[in-house]
């Protein structure tokens, strides 16, 4: 039993347990026994009482999947998952929903716009300072949103989140022979790579507002030992539901929420994005975007971010053999890059424009 939960993500055991809520709220708004075993009716008035509070359709059949699962776990029958009237009504949601929104992911210019609007908020000072650290670790370093985020803002899970003590500003000595720092960050049970216990991630210091190393130089000040990196003053956990909100309060005037999404899951893909649209290699891409390494029984695995994700590869280890000076001066070629992105994207969007003028 316990290998077979094992099997299922966390994640996927917080759904199953969303749907399970859900089902108890269902039952008390339209007055129907939700407890299994369900018949095909409770499955469909379900279904129905789901799509009038407008989740959509994948959610829908998420939450279906985790009754199914229940009823799998209590021994009842799973014929009710096998009406032809469930189906069909699953399948008129899909057919009657628009147009999926298209995700954008994060650019120098929003970044910018971002720190415009974080500036001026009426957040604590401390929590501006630490939400824009988080916001550009998660972009300088193409991080998930669950690797630097929580799930909920009561708790959080040591071996998941990350933690102050993940966080370190070392040094290192440029092609000049100046001392330069660059963040270490330790990314625990990296999600695309099985084995790998952590993976540490580099971020090198640049001369532009975009800098990761000064935003969390800055945060660690604020941070409290052995708490989560991305913790409010008040003891909060920032979750990835309160980074979305976050940042669609800043940049709703600059992206069209209607149309579009910007969400925590943007900065995965933010940087790569970025350096394909000022004309960088795909080869290029995967070699510059951060160095990781990475431990598993013992042996030392070098491992690289790619556009997908970081990914176990020995085509760059010549690269790597390069030094973290030469790594360093790199990284400084490629802010400046970063830097000209977001001077053009703000020429080129007077909504961006009109947002960074304004000191609200």
């Amino acid at each position: 039993v316990d290998l077979c939960n094992a099997s299922l993500a966390k994640q996927t055991w917080r759904c199953y347990g969303s749907a399970e809520r859900a089902a108890l709220k269902c039952g008390e708004e339209i007055g129907m026994d939700m407890s299994p075993p369900w018949t095909e009716g409770t499955a469909v008035a379900f279904v129905a009482h789901l799509s009038s509070r407008n989740l959509a359709a994948s959610t829908i059949a998420q939450y279906l999947s985790g009754i199914k699962s229940l009823h799998a776990r209590l021994g009842c029958s799973l014929k009710p998952w096998e009406s032809f009237i469930l189906k069909n009504a699953l399948r008129g949601k899909r057919n009657t929903e628009g147009p999926k929104k298209q995700k954008v992911p994060m650019s120098p210019g929003l970044m910018l716009v971002l720190r415009q609007k974080i500036k001026f908020s009426p957040m604590k000072p401390a929590d501006k300072t630490l939400s824009w650290a988080v916001a550009t670790a998660l972009y300088a370093g193409s991080l998930r949103g669950g690797e630097v985020l929580g799930e909920l803002e009561s708790e959080f899970d040591t071996e998941k989140i990350l933690m102050v003590e993940d966080v370190v500003i070392k040094k290192v000595k440029d092609s000049g022979g100046v001392w330069r720092k660059y963040v270490e960050v330790r990314v625990k049970n990296p999600k695309e790579i099985k084995g790998i216990s952590e993976v540490k991630v580099e971020m090198f210091a640049s001369d532009n507002v975009l800098c990761p190393v000064r935003a969390i130089e800055r945060a660690l000040k604020h941070c409290r030992p052995n708490k989560p990196f991305a913790m409010r003053e008040g003891g909060a956990v920032m979750t990835k539901n309160w980074m979305n909100k976050l940042l669609r309060r800043c940049l709703k005037e600059v992206v069209n929420y209607d149309l579009n999404t910007v969400s925590s899951h943007s900065f995965r893909s933010g940087l790569a994005s970025a350096m394909a649209r000022h004309g960088y290699t795909d080869e290029e891409i995967q070699r510059q975007v951060l160095t990781f390494t990475g431990s598993r029984k013992g042996s030392l695995m070098v491992l690289l971010m790619s556009w997908q994700g970081r990914w176990a590869s020995s085509a760059f280890l010549a690269y790597l053999k390069l030094g973290r000076s030469t790594r360093l001066d790199q990284q400084q070629r490629l802010a400046k890059a970063m830097s000209d992105i977001a001077n053009r994207e703000l020429m080129e969007n007077p909504a961006m424009e009109k947002v960074m003028k304004r000191k609200n």
